[in-house]
């Protein structure tokens, strides 16, 4: 037989007996407890309103009292009159609230009894239907002397206001007579009965509660005898296979690989006998001894460390023994902190619970850490950098697997870079200040030369001499022209470069930087132009020096490799508050162009678009690096766009400040053009177009 059957029967069989039993209790304690209600709230119902007759029939008697008495009061004490009046109208009410408490429990208990008569009727249990008629007989019997109560009563009511001596004569003789003689016996007698036969009723709901138990107990042990006789079949037919197989497998746990399962049964457990005897056999030839893992663990070129739950080592390999100068035996089962990380570096106790060691067994997280020291036996710290992981065995952590090495030789080189790059830093600042104050000492010669040279053209000279002196001029132009260029990318690299914050005309200072070079484009027959709309603010605030040298710096170059055609600088707004504006200027040129290769490091130092630009054109190659930090510096940005043969066109943005409002009385000047045609005739576009555009702001019709 299966395993799988044999439990299936024992298991199934178990729980089928326990629910048949279970269905049963149920079955039978529910009808107990539905008799055990019924018969519960049933006397309890008829019990305590049968209890409530004498209370009723006192306070009638109470109140018929406190009604004489508030009577008296009033005849005798007229200055309580009004007081006397009110407790007699209480007294009065509370004697009729008794008269209808008596008839309401008398029709109650009438009421039931009917019903449990009728009940008894139709289950044909007459013994039980004539118990209850002798009880309506005994309420009617309480009802008949009640009237005659209520009568003595009534009689007692209509004699207090008219004949008050009357009054306490029925009190005292009719009324208490008929409750002690007739009502109060026969209201005893009915009460006694009742607890009689609520007594006999509750013995027998504890008879059948005993039967109930002694039959719970039967079913509950033949039950648990047949599930022991399960449990012995089951412990037998599968439980002592199951201990072979646990020996046999703790043999070959040693080691024994050799042992084998003497199970020959048809069953799961033989099936896994079988299994287990070929993965001894398969193990014994496959299997890895401890030894080689062992020693892959101490051939690591990296210190490793063991350690269990409670943060003992248990296993070290070569090099952690190595860099901790202990032996093997010695640092195990030794607490990891106090042998590793006992102090911080600067010698300060470090706590357990702050060490992230800790926190990975704590917490089951991973760390790595780069800046921290262990301590060696001979208590010198050394920096490492390690990492921590929890090592778990079935989802359970069992202590920590930590890997470190010796950070020494890196930290040293770390330094020594560090120590190498501010050494560089420092160089290329002596370098720079070197330069500035070099171009500043070439610069102040340079500016007599050509002071000089100035004068002497201004004096009579014959046709070589001052074509001499032009060229000592020009030279001398390019040469401080160069050296300005070097003290300003100096002093930009120094961090020493300032910016003033002027009021200025952008206009006039566009036009200012067109005015430099206007002699050098007319030389190549070359448009020069600028382009800002009419209504353009340009009274802004900011170093208009500056601005110029980027703009000249611009132009300059467009002058330069533009051999015919024209140069154009456009200023346009691109966004505008208040209280700023940032401007977008563009020089466009019909130049040679650069081609895409060379624009992306156009704007770093020395750099041009070819070598063959410096021989032909000359520069440096410092003005455009120059521009783009300028141009950073008023929180703009700088670009290029070109084709090689058709020009080129940079740009450039800037931030300025508005100038504040100014109340000038000026007098009015007639601006407008309105109604106005005008006819421009030029035989260059660039210049026609800027008319245009002058003289339509200002509201012209304008034709070309």
């Amino acid at each position: 037989m299966k395993i799988r059957h044999k439990l299936f029967a024992g298991l199934v069989s178990i729980p089928v007996i326990f629910a048949g039993v279970a269905v049963f209790l149920i079955f039978t304690n529910r009808q107990v407890e539905g008799d055990a209600r019924e018969v519960a709230n049933y006397e309890l119902n008829l019990e305590s309103r049968a209890a409530q007759l004498p209370t009723a029939f006192v306070s009638g008697q109470k109140a018929a009292e406190e009604l004489l008495a508030a009577q008296r009061r009033m005849l005798l004490e007229p200055e309580e009159k009004d007081l006397a009046e009110q407790d007699a109208r209480k007294a009065r009410t509370a004697i009729l609230e008794s008269r209808a408490k008596v008839n309401e429990i008398l029709d109650f208990l009438t009421m039931m009894t009917q019903r449990s008569l009728n009940e008894y009727h139709q289950e044909g249990n007459e013994v039980a239907a004539a118990a209850e008629v002798e009880e309506i007989e005994a309420i009617e019997q309480i009802r008949v002397q009640s009237l005659r109560y209520h009568q003595f009563l009534d009689e007692y009511l209509a004699a207090t206001d008219s004949r008050p001596d009357r009054a306490d004569e029925i009190l005292s003789m009719d009324v208490r007579q008929q409750y002690e003689q007739g009502l109060a016996p026969m209201v005893q007698s009915y009460a006694a009965e009742r607890y009689g036969e609520t007594s006999k009723k509750a013995s027998g709901i504890e008879q059948h509660v005993r039967k109930l138990s002694r039959l719970v107990a039967g079913s509950a042990l033949g039950a648990l005898l047949f599930a022991i006789l399960i449990a012995v079949f089951l412990s037998r037919s599968i439980s002592q296979p199951l201990k072979e197989l646990t020996a046999a497998a703790k043999e070959i746990g040693k080691g024994h690989l050799g042992s084998k399962i003497p199970l020959t049964s048809r069953d799961e457990i033989g099936q896994l006998a079988r299994v287990f005897n070929k993965m001894a056999a398969d193990l014994s030839r496959t299997t890895v001894s401890k030894d080689y893992v062992d020693g892959i663990i101490k051939s690591m070129g990296d210190a490793l460390l063991v350690t269990s739950s409670d943060g003992l080592i248990v296993t070290v390999n070569a090099a952690t023994c190595r860099l901790l100068g202990y032996a093997e035996s010695e640092l195990i089962g030794k607490p990891e902190h106090a042998t590793l990380q006992h102090s911080r570096q600067d010698g300060t106790h470090h706590l357990r619970d702050e060490s992230l060691i800790h926190s990975t067994l704590e917490g089951g997280t991973d760390h790595q850490i780069t800046d921290e020291v262990f301590w060696r036996k001979d208590g010198t710290s050394f920096p490492v950098e390690y990492t921590s992981t929890p090592n778990r065995e079935n989802n359970k952590r069992i202590g920590t697997v930590i890997t470190f090495r010796d950070t020494t030789e890196r930290k040293q080189m770390e330094e020594e870079l560090r120590q190498a790059r501010d050494t560089a830093l420092e160089s290329a600042r002596l370098k720079s200040e070197f330069l500035a104050n070099m171009s500043h000492e070439i610069r102040t010669p340079m500016n007599g030369v050509i002071g000089m040279t100035g004068l002497l053209l201004d004096t009579e000279l014959t046709t070589d001499q001052r074509d001499f002196a032009q060229t000592i001029q020009s030279s001398a132009d390019s040469l401080l022209n160069i050296i300005n260029d070097i003290l300003d990318f100096s002093k930009i690299e120094a961090g020493k470069l300032q910016f003033e914050i002027l009021e200025f005309d952008l206009r006039g200072a566009i036009e200012d930087a067109l005015e430099l070079l206007a002699d050098r484009a007319l030389a190549k027959n070359i448009e020069l132009a600028s382009l800002i709309p009419c209504k353009f603010p340009t009274a802004l605030l900011g170093d208009p020096g500056r601005l110029r040298q980027v703009l000249t710096n611009l132009v300059g170059n467009a002058v330069k490799f533009t051999d015919e055609g024209e140069v154009i600088v456009r200023a346009t707004n691109e966004v505008e508050t208040d209280t700023s504006i940032v401007v977008r200027f563009t020089v466009s040129d019909t130049g040679i162009g650069i081609s895409p290769a060379v624009q992306k490091n156009l704007f770093e130092p020395f750099v041009q678009a070819d070598g063959s630009t410096t021989r032909k054109y000359g520069g440096t190659g410092l003005g455009l690096c120059i521009s783009r930090q300028l141009v950073e510096l008023m929180n703009g940005e700088i670009g290029v766009t070109s084709t090689p043969g058709e020009g080129s066109t940079f740009w450039f943005t800037a931030e300025f400040d508005k100038q504040p409002p100014k109340s000038v009385s000026v007098a009015p000047v007639k601006q407008s053009l309105d109604q106005l045609r005008v006819l421009i005739v030029d035989r260059d576009g660039v210049r026609a177009t800027g008319l245009e555009t002058l003289d339509g702001s200002c509201g012209a019709g304008c034709r070309l």
